[in-house]
């Protein structure tokens, strides 16, 4: 119950376009007037991986089926951060740049933390989806 209700705060707070959040955004945890922080949503992404294995060993289907939509719009957001040909033509050394991903969207700060969580959070993903049926 208690992992459960950690992914539904999850839901409640994560940007969505459909609700008004710029595109970019969506899948981003709100935080208000602020921009969405990059290392919440990776550790956030970490945990909804776990969650979606708990929700699976307990054979439950809808919860686990929930979790992965939240884990695919969290993916998004995160990829969306990570520097890029696309989106890193300005910084003074692209190339040692791309991969990075930055704690912010309106930061160009690369922190070990920041890539850490999101490469986890993703990773997560990535094995679901490669088991998945």
């Amino acid at each position: 119950r208690y992992t459960y209700s950690i992914v539904q705060t999850t839901e409640l707070t994560m940007l969505r376009a459909d609700e008004g959040a710029p595109v970019d955004l969506a899948g981003g945890p709100a935080a208000g007037p602020t921009m969405p922080n990059v290392i919440a949503t990776g550790s956030r992404s970490e945990g909804l991986a776990s969650a979606y294995r708990l929700a699976r060993r307990r054979n439950d289907r809808a919860k686990a089926d929930e979790i992965l939509r939240l884990a695919v719009m969290s993916a998004r957001f995160q990829l969306g951060q990570q520097f890029r040909p696309a989106n890193s033509y300005f910084l003074p050394d692209r190339g040692r740049a791309r991969g990075g991903i930055r704690s912010a969207p309106h930061h160009l700060d690369v922190r070990i933390d920041t890539v850490q969580h999101n490469s986890t959070g993703l990773l997560g993903l990535l094995s679901i989806l490669r088991e998945a049926p």
